[in-house]
């Protein structure tokens, strides 16, 4: 449990073929370092949280991604988290 880095990664995607997505997020969901993946609007097509121990993981995971995926994404932006300003998931319950 000592994955204490956190990553934002933009990723933008080659097509939007149904068959390609479903296949691409099966692999983000079998990733152990995606926390979280989000398919989103504007410049980047997925929004993910990656965990990890350190860049050498980081680098091993974005390797991976490039090797495994290379006919699917298009290009990667990361975001290091340098401080967690706020974290919850914690909704208000109104009456």
């Amino acid at each position: 449990m000592d994955r204490n880095l956190s990553i934002l990664v933009e990723l933008e995607i080659e097509n939007e073929y149904r068959h390609t997505l479903d296949q691409f997020q099966k692999w983000l969901d079998s990733a152990v370092e995606v926390q979280s993946c989000w398919y989103v609007t504007g410049d980047a097509d997925y929004v993910l949280l990656v965990v990890v121990r350190d860049l050498a993981e980081y680098n091993a995971f974005i390797d991976r991604l490039m090797r495994e995926q290379q006919s699917v994404v298009r290009k990667y932006k990361s975001m290091v988290s340098l401080k967690t300003i706020k974290h919850s998931l914690r909704l208000p319950v109104y009456e």
